[in-house]
C-alpha cells in the first residue's frame, strides 16, 4: 500500500509528494503443507507508549519481543520507521522454532518538532499470515 507520509508542501506553485512502498514476500503460491511448516510470529506489543518526553532529555528506549511459534525459521527482514528521530535494533534477525528476539526502539526527543509523538514502526517478516505488522509509537512532548 502507498500512503503519503507528510502532507504536500507548496513551493512556488509546486507540490511535493512523498511516496513509500512496502515490499513483502509473495506467499500466493505457497502450498497448504508448506503453510503448516511456516514460521509464525508473535509480537508482544502493538503500541509503544513513550509517555511524556522532555525536549531536552536524552534518547529514551522501549523494548518489545518477537517470538517464533512456527516450525520453520522466522526471518525478520526489516524493522524500521520513516521518522529520523526513531532508531531500532534487534537482537537476532533469524529465529528458530521457539526462539525470541528483543527489539529496542529509541526515540530522540530533541529531534521531534511536533507536540506529539505519533509514529509507526513496520516489522517485515517471512510469516505468510502476517508478513507486515505495524506498531504505533506514541508520546507527548513537554517544554
Amino acid at each position: 500500500s502507498c500512503e503519503p507520509l507528510h502532507p504536500a508542501k507548496a513551493e512556488s506553485g509546486k507540490a511535493k509528494i512523498t511516496v513509500t512502498a512496502v515490499i513483502t514476500e509473495d506467499f500466493s503460491q505457497m502450498s497448504e503443507s508448506d503453510r503448516k511448516e511456516a514460521p509464525v510470529q508473535a509480537i508482544s506489543a502493538d503500541k509503544l507508549d513513550f509517555a511524556t518526553l522532555s525536549r531536552t532529555s536524552q534518547p529514551v528506549t522501549r523494548t518489545f519481543t518477537i517470538d517464533n511459534y512456527g516450525k520453520s525459521p522466522l526471518l525478520i527482514h526489516r524493522i524500521y520507521s520513516t521518522d529520523p528521530y526513531i532508531s531500532v535494533s534487534v537482537s537476532d534477525s533469524k529465529l528458530k522454532k521457539g526462539k525470541q528476539a528483543t527489539v529496542e526502539v529509541t526515540v530522540n526527543p530533541q529531534a521531534i518538532t511536533d507536540k506529539m509523538l505519533n509514529s509507526q514502526l513496520s516489522v517485515i517478516t517471512n510469516d505468510p499470515q502476517n508478513p507486515l505488522t505495524v506498531i504505533r509509537i506514541v508520546g507527548v512532548l513537554s517544554k
